[in-house]
């Protein structure tokens, strides 16, 4: 009987594809329109990868923190538009590493994104669709739902969220910290493995396929 093949359930945003100006461009723009005052992209994005609160960017904005609902309601009213999107670019060796691993592991999408047609549209304009057998919408399904199974899986992200639920099912945790958060944040919440950026995957890959 053959080898049941292991799955890669890869994050979209800040794993495959940099959002870091994307995200600089939106935060200005909001705190533009609620009157406030830019910090720095670089300051701004030193804070997103420590996971700093809401306040304290308010804060750092000159703005009022009862603007704490509004701020948030204005990001996921400009996340998505094609403006912003706009700004992505894909993160380095993404289409290699996809095209290497094809064959060999069922690879998997795994996203927050709201709007369907815009991820597939970027995906399209990326041409990285034909790589992944299937895509979850975590907003209709959670991590351990759906096509993903209950089989031993390996979560390759940028967030300690998905440390979290991973731990929970008892799978295998690859964080990246190319994407929105540091490698220090990271690490706090003790992931599996932990690497720059998804080039590093193959070499993590073969210990794993050691030790099952």
């Amino acid at each position: 009987m053959a080898k049941k093949k292991l799955k890669i359930i890869f994050d979209w945003d800040g794993t495959l594809i940099d959002i870091e100006k994307k995200y600089c461009k939106v935060y200005k723009d909001i705190i533009n329109t609620l009157g406030g005052k830019p910090i720095l992209h670089k300051v701004i994005w030193a804070l997103k990868r420590k996971n700093a609160s809401v306040e304290l960017i308010l804060s750092k904005s000159k703005l009022p923190p009862n603007l704490k609902s509004k701020y948030a309601q204005e990001i996921i009213g400009r996340i998505e538009k094609d403006e912003y999107l706009a700004l992505d670019q894909l993160m380095p060796g993404v289409p290699r590493v996809l095209e290497n691993l094809k064959n060999k592991y069922t690879l998997i999408l795994c996203t927050n994104r709201r709007d369907r047609q815009n991820l597939f549209t970027q995906l399209e304009h990326f041409q990285l669709r034909y790589f992944f057998d299937d895509i979850i919408f975590q907003k209709s399904k959670t991590l351990g739902e759906g096509k993903a199974g209950q089989n031993d899986c390996i979560v390759v992200a940028d967030s300690q969220d998905y440390i979290v639920v991973v731990k929970k099912l008892k799978w295998i945790s690859v964080a990246v910290f190319c994407g929105i958060r540091s490698r220090k944040y990271l690490q706090s919440y003790h992931p599996d493995f932990i690497i720059k950026d998804v080039r590093s995957l193959p070499d993590v890959l073969s210990k794993v396929q050691k030790e099952v």
